[in-house]
């Protein structure tokens, strides 16, 4: 997890990027390189901060309290790499069609930018119980965290939720 922050960080700084950090508050200090928030699984930083030891770490935009650093950073990277197209559509119209093989609807996708809704179409065979796990890439070994914040939402055909993720 170190290396790999530390090469994110570094590699942010090589397209333009500046720390994320905290102004100074009644209560505390300011300091170049915010920490995050959080404890274990629900925890987080920016990437520009100190991200070390976080269960999930980002790109920001100066989306915490207190920041001192507002630019968007994924926008700056995406103007030296570019933007991967969306792969999956983002509503149920344009939903991508899940089959079922050996008992299991899958598929992958990745998450190019923040706030991707990618939304999946599946018919079950039978009236029974679904179960729905959600995972991010992550390595086997030597990592806390996929760097995604996932919510599922299981809805109807007409967008009607019928079941929220418990943590969205």
């Amino acid at each position: 997890d170190v290396v790999a922050e530390a090469c994110s960080h570094e590699l942010g700084h090589n397209l333009g990027l500046s720390h994320d950090g905290v102004v100074a508050t009644a209560s505390t200090a300011a300091s170049s390189y915010y920490a995050g928030a959080g404890a274990g699984d629900r925890s987080w930083a920016p990437i520009m901060g100190v991200a070390y030891g976080r269960a999930v770490t980002k790109f920001s935009s100066g989306d915490y309290p207190n920041a001192n650093n507002f630019e968007d950073d994924l926008t700056i990277i995406a103007g030296f790499l570019g933007r991967r197209p969306d792969d999956h559509g983002n509503n149920a119209s344009t939903a991508t069609a899940l089959t079922l093989v050996n008992g299991a609807y899958t598929a992958t996708g990745i998450v190019g930018l923040a706030g991707d809704i990618d939304c999946f179409a599946l018919t079950l065979p039978s009236a029974g119980v679904l179960t729905i796990a959600v995972s991010p890439f992550r390595s086997d070994t030597n990592t806390r965290g996929g760097n995604l914040d996932i919510r599922a939402n299981l809805t109807t055909p007409s967008g009607i939720r019928i079941i929220a993720d418990p943590q969205s």
